[in-house]
């Protein structure tokens, strides 16, 4: 069973809006932690080239920011949007 599934089962289930704003978390904090060292790797690369590599690593960077925001929540720390 994966570390994901193992917190759903033993934590009360997320509200659809709690689930929206916990995918949207994971989707900033992926995007951030990509284009950081996508920058860092590519100085000079396009827009179009950075668009291009986004899509192509987003479902990954996506599940590494929900396996961030869940370590921090099982840290004790709460990520919430204003």
């Amino acid at each position: 069973m994966t570390e994901e599934a193992q917190v759903a089962e033993s934590e009360p289930k997320m509200t659809e809006a709690e689930a929206k704003e916990f995918r949207e978390i994971a989707k900033i904090v992926g995007y951030g932690v990509w284009k950081y060292e996508f920058n860092r790797s590519n100085p000079n690369a396009s827009p179009e080239e950075m668009k291009a590599a986004w899509e192509a690593a987003r479902d990954a960077q996506i599940k590494a920011g929900k396996k961030a925001v869940l370590a921090l929540k099982k840290s004790g720390f709460v990520v919430t949007k204003h």
